[in-house]
């Protein structure tokens, strides 16, 4: 094979193959999991497992060890340098040179590195898969919620039995709580027409928009564990609002007079500022987000 003498690294192929070279090489559909005695299902405590421990602890994480192997391009993405528990070198005080004075907290929440549990997940909002309703989201709203989908493995339960099989029990019975939302519960149609003044009222497909965003969201099984229920995607558009499948209207929140003093956007601002701003984030090519004539058309 043609080859090139350029500085690579050991995961690419275009620093010493030829890109035409490259096309000849058939790729493999299923590539093999990697065996190195690693376990499927790990259950992530800041305690000992098996510790008659009696200090209030965060309750312990289910962690689907298996999954995670394929969304990364190798064990260091997560492990550093060594392949050990994070807590051998990340304690709890932080307090450690060979965790770089990193506590276990930091390294499992810190928002601001793609090496920490949340800040990896909140890179994935911003695909345009998520990007949608993520964009809008507060960073850091407090939502005690989203803790439980992670946390949710008592130090009881982990005392009781086998800490491995407590976390297989916990992701079976998330991944199949995931509730649907009947189609006949959600609006065909929506009209929009409280800013009818110089155009035809908007005649919103709900139901056709409303779908197609479960259907992104169905493909993947971390959206579905965090968001638990379809009914919950709502909040995307209707912020804000409890988790209904009759929210309020948008004026309730949203003047017509305009920007409120609080900040927040008046209605024809929210309006347009959600629905262009999300057709591009999501790459949704269908509707350009600036064919104003595709929902506004004009009076006769």
């Amino acid at each position: 094979m043609k080859t090139r003498s350029i500085t690579a690294g050991p995961l690419t192929c275009k620093g010493c193959h030829d890109a035409k070279e490259q096309e000849k090489i058939s790729k493999v559909p299923d590539i093999p999991r990697l065996k190195r005695n690693q376990p499927d299902e790990v259950a992530i405590t800041a305690w000992i497992p098996g510790s008659k421990a009696t200090k209030p602890y965060m309750n312990g994480v289910a962690f689907d060890h298996k999954a995670h192997e394929t969304k990364t391009e190798s064990c260091k993405v997560c492990h550093h340098e060594t392949l050990k528990k994070c807590n051998d070198c990340h304690t709890q005080d932080g307090g450690e040179l060979k965790g770089g004075f990193v506590s276990l907290e930091q390294a499992m929440h810190n928002m601001d590195t793609s090496r920490s549990c949340v800040g990896c997940h909140r890179e994935f909002t911003k695909k345009s898969d998520c990007a949608g309703c993520h964009f809008q989201a507060p960073v850091k709203k407090d939502n005690s919620e989203s803790c439980k989908t992670c946390h949710n493995l008592q130090q009881a339960q982990l005392q009781s039995m086998e800490p491995g099989k407590v976390a297989k029990k916990a992701l079976t019975d998330r991944s199949s709580r995931y509730k649907l939302v009947a189609q006949d519960k959600i609006p065909e149609e929506v009209v929009i027409d409280v800013l009818a003044k110089d155009y035809m009222p908007s005649r919103f497909p709900h139901r056709k928009v409303v779908q197609a965003i479960f259907k992104r969201v169905g493909k993947s099984d971390m959206a579905k564990a965090f968001h638990t229920d379809q009914a919950g995607l709502c909040m995307g558009c209707h912020h804000n609002s409890p988790k209904t499948l009759e929210p309020p209207q948008c004026v309730s929140c949203h003047s017509k007079k305009g920007p409120g003093m609080d900040g927040r956007p008046g209605l024809k601002g929210a309006y347009h500022g959600q629905c262009i701003t999300c057709h591009k984030k999501m790459d949704v090519q269908a509707v350009v987000a600036t064919d104003c004539a595709k929902c506004h058309e004009e009076k006769k």
